[in-house]
């Protein structure tokens, strides 16, 4: 069934800027996941299994309070609840310093999990409000990558210097930022008009059982990524790649997913948003049949780079199709839930599969996950598209 309801569009620039900043805090952990994941083993004393499930509590906390986000997004003050997210965030970075237990590590690292998925839910619904979705979350995502190849340096000089410590005094940088620059900017209500450039806007909504089988989708796709993100340096590791090889690809990768970004903030809807997500999952099943094989540094850097590319052509096609065919986004903000419940479940299942050092089950997942989303998510986008809702 659809629905025309009236919603309001924030093109300030320091609105939109804010939304970059709250996103970069709830999602710091992903670009740096295998530096936290190697750090947990290396300087935790954890083994892979372990260090599987610590980076799944988080990203699975992340989910969860997307779920939860459904219910208040619409409905708290959004500066408000902006400033205990991030404050409480800090607070439980600083207990993660001093926790030495597996068992309490999971336990705190889900209730960050918690926070940081609120701070992305709430990113979401704000860039989702603004008028030109995709090229704003292109945006995001974009400045979320050059950040994180800064971070993968940044981390590893923390842990160097500082032990496990190092990898939460890095988190603890990234809510800073938001807490005390951008305070004043978020409206008091979502639906507060902050200035005149804030306007009304009618939009046609998709029916529930559509956004449901294009979540669905979404959560196919991210748990493939998950698995093989959490992963990639302990699989390129085991192929003999050295430390400082694998940092370098690392970040190369992630310039290269600047690129892919950049690329969707250019082409915006020129071309739709059919052929982007399909060149997207390619490129992902692409790195994976790379790396399924004999792997050398030249190897690693081309698959690694096909999926950061790839991914971040892709993404901002996912959340900006989600807000085009829902106004209310409620479904938008469950959608990062798909993203980081898939990111978290990713290595969860991988690692119930994986034997001793055997990392080969995190290379069948991510195949099984890319290939899947591809089959599924086409042909769906298609037939909306053929049922005249919007693109």
């Amino acid at each position: 069934m659809e629905n025309t309801i009236t919603e309001f569009k924030d093109d300030r620039p320091a609105y939109i800027i804010s939304g970059i900043s709250h996103e970069l805090a709830g999602l710091a952990i992903f670009s740096v996941l295998p530096i936290f994941v190697s750090a947990l083993i290396s300087e935790g004393g954890f083994t892979n299994s372990q260090g599987g499930y610590v980076a799944s509590a988080d990203i699975v906390g992340i989910s969860i309070s997307n779920l939860f986000a459904y219910f208040w997004i619409n409905r708290v003050s959004w500066a408000k609840a902006s400033r205990f997210l991030l404050s409480s965030l800090i607070s439980l970075n600083l207990v993660c310093m001093f926790l030495t237990s597996f068992e309490q590590i999971v336990v705190v690292r889900l209730l960050c999990g918690l926070l940081e998925g609120s701070l992305f839910s709430l990113a979401i619904a704000m860039l989702a409000r603004t008028s030109r979705p995709d090229r704003n979350f292109a945006f995001t995502f974009c400045t979320s990558l050059l950040t994180g190849a800064l971070n993968i340096y940044l981390m590893s000089f923390l842990v160097n210097i500082f032990g496990i410590r190092g990898v939460f005094i890095d988190l603890i940088l990234f809510s800073i930022v938001p807490l005390f620059l951008w305070r004043h900017v978020l409206p008091d209500t979502a639906m507060e008009g902050a200035s005149d450039n804030v306007e009304p806007s009618d939009k046609v909504g998709a029916s529930t059982l559509v956004l449901s089988i294009v979540l669905l989708a979404n959560l196919i796709y991210f748990i493939g990524q998950g698995g093989l993100w959490s992963y990639v340096k302990e699989i390129v590791a085991q192929a003999g790649i050295s430390e400082s090889d694998i940092k370098s690809g690392l970040s190369i990768s992630l310039i290269a997913g600047m690129i892919g970004a950049g690329l969707a903030s250019w082409l915006d809807i020129k071309v739709g948003r059919v052929v982007p997500l399909a060149v997207a999952i390619i490129m992902a099943i692409g790195s994976v049949y790379l790396l399924d094989g004999e792997v050398t540094y030249v190897i690693f850097v081309i698959a690694a780079c096909l999926y950061n590319f790839g991914s971040n052509l892709g993404h901002p096609y996912l959340f900006g199709y989600l807000a085009s065919i829902d106004p209310k986004r409620k479904f938008v903000v469950i959608s990062g839930a798909m993203q980081t419940g898939g990111m978290g479940l990713g290595p969860a299942i991988a690692a119930y599969f994986i034997v001793g050092e055997n990392l080969d089950p995190v290379l069948s997942l991510s195949y099984f996950a890319f290939i899947g989303a591809l089959v599924l998510f086409v042909p769906i986008m298609l037939l909306i598209r053929g049922q005249n809702l919007r693109e």
